[in-house]
């Protein structure tokens, strides 16, 4: 080696260790990136399952739930969407404080005994919040178990969802179910009401037939009180006939005139009776009708009573408006009263009819009696003109009459009797009657109400078809979804290429001034200008820096990495070998040997300043400063964008900051050169005195 120059026969080994060494300590590290990206669930992580499964539901609906057996499933198991490093293992308690304390487990996930109860818990009338717990151990990582409570927080959000869709679809279901009994119980209502009003129009027209019963029974009465006074005149005649024979013509005559007026007083009492009749048994068949409408009404009314029970039994269902079981028992209670009032109004009407067909056969029989009597009075009267004319047999005929007159007195008082009971009849049917039609109508009236109520609370109960449930289902659950997308997609690994090829380089550069100074010295170099010391000491460090750059760019495409702009990521990376060479050479040219220490110091600020994976706003402001200002951190930030895409700003801004901190080093190199000349050898001094 020449001392004076600080040149040595051997001047290209530093520069193929300095290409050998970056090349293994850049290929290791993207090496050691690549194979940490996918290395794949290797973190080991415990689970501990001990709950219980339940069985909810009865009947056809009856199922099984293990919420913990699933939940372990879904992290043993994941999707290969939401795979992740860490390796779930389902253990018993004791092997996992075990593992967690010697740290063969990174974090031990426990399942409670109650899990399943307390997810399923929203069924009953007390609802649980289901727990879980986590313990991680820092001292082994603690991105581990981070990276562990945000997979724990997916799974169980997952199973929550599923836990509150079934919630939701059931409540929806009682909505759709109760909205469908209300409608039915409302259509009911709508028929009892259409009954009502009918029973009402009935029991209108019987109350009309009712009056005009009542009419004919007082003229029946009136026409058997005159058969009675005309009966007691015959009798009194005959009477007086058969005690004065001396009066005998005299007699006669009037017995022939009063038999005539009784004949026609008992005609009329037959025909009034004959209408009484047929008034009465066409009464009586309308109210034989009237009883089946109802006895109909009835049964309705009975169903409805219990269709409206049966409601209030099943009230409150979830989701229920405020107040609507209350409303609901009151609608109840008017239904079993319109029931207690459709019985007595049937009791009534069967009772009327009753009462009509006794008139009819009354009247019937009243009607026979004064036809009797009728005919018996025309044989009077005939007897009695026989009697005028003839003498001889006068003692034959007084005592006919007397029997004749006594037999229709007594029929005409029988006859004058009924009709007296038909009159009491007839009013008692008519005022029965218009209760009936009173009652009728109020009936016609609550059903009314009562159907117009249900379909209120009918409109007012949601009802869902399966695809609504469904649909509400999912949007209840979950109201708002996330659609995430990101511009230049890429993995992990690739965003850490950057940090380590700048990194390399940055190393590379600075070993070509560990083993040699600056700028060459020495006194052969005591004439060369500044600028040519500088560049034969920048050069040969920004050649190597290439070498390096090219094979690291390499190993970078031979990994598999994704570049988006190859081109650009190469003749960027001699822009940074031009300025880390520079930078590195200005250090040892103003500090000496100490400025390899300086370049090494000044490469972990640099390293504390780095942006990209780790976003630089989570440092503090000095130190965003710095990510802004220093070669390294510009230099990875327009390496990232280059291999991952994005917009050319950045991309300037960076090329703008290596070039200024370029001649910046290149100046500084300079000022430092230019202050330490080397000195001439005496030897070669001599010569130059001497001429």
């Amino acid at each position: 080696m020449n001392a004076e120059d600080g040149r040595t026969s051997a001047g290209w080994v530093v520069p193929v260790v300095a290409i050998i060494l970056t090349a293994l300590v850049g290929g290791i590290l993207l090496i050691t990136i690549h194979g940490r990206q996918n290395a794949g669930s290797v973190i080991p992580v415990a689970i501990v399952n001990e709950d219980n499964p339940v069985t909810t539901g009865s009947g056809d609906d009856q199922k099984k739930v293990a919420a913990g057996r699933e939940l372990a499933g879904s992290l043993t198991r994941p999707d290969p969407g939401d795979a992740t490093p860490l390796s779930w293992q389902i253990v018993d308690s004791k092997d996992a404080a075990d593992g967690l304390r010697t740290g063969s487990y990174y974090a031990v996930l426990t399942i409670p005994k109650d899990f399943s109860a307390q997810l399923t818990s929203t069924a009953g009338d007390k609802p649980q919040q289901a727990q879980l717990k986590l313990v991680g151990n820092d001292a082994t990582s603690v991105a581990v178990t981070a990276l562990a409570s945000l997979a724990v927080d997916q799974a169980a959000n997952t199973l929550g969802a599923q836990a509150t869709n079934g919630f939701v679809d059931n409540t929806l279901s009682s909505f759709t179910t109760i909205n469908k009994n209300l409608t039915s119980t409302a259509k009911n209502a709508h028929q009892l009401a259409d009954s009502s009003e009918q029973l009402a129009d009935s029991s209108d027209d019987l109350a009309a037939g009712s009056q005009s019963l009542k009419t004919g029974a007082a003229k029946l009465d009136s026409g058997a009180a005159e058969a009675a006074s005309g009966a007691a005149q015959v009798a009194t005649g005959a009477r007086q006939l058969a005690s004065a024979t001396g009066s005998l013509e005299s007699g006669a005559s009037k017995l022939a005139s009063g038999a005539r007026t009784l004949s026609s007083s008992a005609s009329k009492v037959a025909r009034g009776e004959s209408r009484v009749a047929d008034q009465a048994k066409t009464q009586s068949t309308n109210l034989s009708r009237l009883t089946t409408v109802t006895g109909n009404t009835h049964d309705r009314a009975v169903k409805m009573r219990d269709r409206a029970a049966q409601l209030v039994r099943e009230c409150p269902v979830v989701g229920t408006p405020r107040g609507f079981c209350a409303e609901l028992a009151a609608l109840s209670a008017q239904a079993l009263v319109q029931q207690g009032s459709t019985r007595v109004i049937d009791e009534g009407v069967k009772a009327g009819s009753k009462r009509a067909k006794a008139i009819s056969d009354g009247s019937s029989a009243l009607a026979k009696g004064g036809r009797k009597v009728a005919s018996g009075a025309s044989d009077l009267a005939s007897a009695a003109g026989k009697l005028s004319s003839g003498a001889a047999s006068l003692d034959s005929a007084a005592a006919t009459l007397a029997s004749g007159a006594a037999t229709s007195a007594s029929g005409a008082a029988s006859v004058a009797n009924g009709a007296d009971q038909n009159a009491a009849g007839a009013d008692q049917l008519d005022h029965g009657a218009d209760q009936l039609a009173s009652g009728a109508h109020q009936l016609a009236d609550g059903a009314n109400k009562l159907a117009s109520g249900l379909d209120t609370f009918a409109k007012s109960v949601p009802s869902y078809t399966d695809d609504q449930r469904k649909t509400l289902d999912t949007v209840v659950t979950t109201p708002v979804t996330v659609t995430a997308s990101a511009d230049h997609q890429s993995t992990l690994a690739a965003g850490l290429v950057p940090a380590a090829l700048g990194l390399a380089l940055w190393l590379g550069t600075l070993m070509m001034f560990l083993a040699r100074g600056a700028v060459p010295t020495g006194s052969a170099w005591a004439q060369a200008s500044v600028g040519r010391r500088l560049l034969l000491g920048w050069g040969p460090a920004v050649l190597v820096g290439l070498a390096q750059a090219a094979i690291l760019l390499a190993l970078v495409l031979l990994g598999g990495a994704k570049v988006a702009s190859p081109v650009g990521l190469a003749l960027f990376c001699g822009l940074g070998v031009l300025c880390f060479a520079a930078v590195n050479q200005a250090l040892v040219a103003l500090f000496g040997g100490i400025g390899r220490m300086v370049s090494l110091a000044f490469t972990v600020v640099e390293a504390a300043a780095l942006g990209g994976v780790i976003p630089i706003e989570t440092a503090p402001g000095f130190i965003q400063l710095l990510n802004g200002a220093l070669p390294l951190p510009r230099f990875v930030d327009g390496a990232g964008q280059l291999i991952l895409g994005g917009s050319s700003g950045g991309l300037l801004s960076a090329s703008v900051t290596l070039v200024l901190w370029m001649v910046l080093g290149l100046l500084a190199t300079a000022f430092a050169t230019a202050r330490k000349r080397p000195e001439l050898a005496p030897a070669r001094l001599t010569p130059v005195m001497a001429g």
